[in-house]
């Protein structure tokens, strides 16, 4: 029986998932998930990976919205700009490309083999 592997979201279905949330609404997913526009991004996903990833983008973008405010006060007269550190965002992002490159690394392992199995026949 074919088992659904999880995998990391493209930014190509990260822009769909908006897409689509504008389109439907943030809580119309049934809907989302029968529009087959966006087939790449639900025949990748389940429901609830997406309801997740859309959650996740709203707490990064209010999360932003909050570091914007702060810095913009912080750097007002008289007072010193935070430190620049390595935000958890950050660090996400570089996990995230460590594992596609793993990913895409095993991917091309897997397509060697399966040629070297196809040859051997």
């Amino acid at each position: 029986p074919d088992m659904f592997v999880k995998r990391p979201w493209t930014g190509e279905e990260e822009q769909q998932l908006r897409d689509a949330v504008m389109r439907h609404g943030p809580n119309n997913w049934e809907v989302v998930c029968r529009d087959r526009t966006y087939i790449e991004m639900i025949g990748n996903h389940t429901m609830e990976d997406i309801k997740t990833k859309w959650r996740m983008i709203e707490k990064s973008r209010l999360r932003s919205r909050k570091q914007r405010v702060a810095m913009q006060q912080s750097a007002s007269p008289g007072r010193a700009a935070p430190p620049r550190a390595a935000t958890n965002a950050t660090l996400n992002v570089l996990n995230q490309l460590k594992l596609k490159q793993t990913l895409q690394r095993e991917a091309e392992k897997r397509a060697d083999l399966a040629d070297k199995i196809n040859r051997e026949r």
